[in-house]
């Protein structure tokens, strides 16, 4: 299993506008099988500021090979990444592994 960690720094002031485009057509415009490894956005708060995080899971670099490149042909997700560049100053990707450290799971006391 592979985590993929996906950062959009934006333009300052440019994350309100990223939102809107992603739920006027992003979202859509994402092939299902994508959407299905998805395991959350997030914005941050502190720290590096104007950045959109996103993380996704696959069984493996072909997978995630595969299910990417059927999201990227389509014409609609290609209107998409039109729409939002220009409020981006950068993009990083992450592949991520799982640790051989035990992780605890945290607990409502904290």
């Amino acid at each position: 299993m592979i985590f993929e960690m996906r950062t959009h720094t934006l333009h300052p002031g440019k994350l309100a506008e990223y939102w809107r485009a992603y739920e006027e057509g992003g979202l859509a415009a994402q092939d299902p099988r994508l959407r299905n490894h998805l395991l959350g956005y997030f914005q941050t708060d502190l720290g590096p500021l104007n950045q959109v995080i996103h993380f996704w899971k696959y069984a493996d670099l072909a997978e995630r090979q595969a299910v990417r490149g059927a999201n990227v042909a389509r014409a609609d997700w290609q209107a998409h990444l039109a729409r939002i560049r220009p409020l981006m100053q950068a993009q990083e990707a992450k592949i991520l592994v799982p640790s051989p450290v035990p992780v605890m799971s945290p607990t409502a006391d904290g």
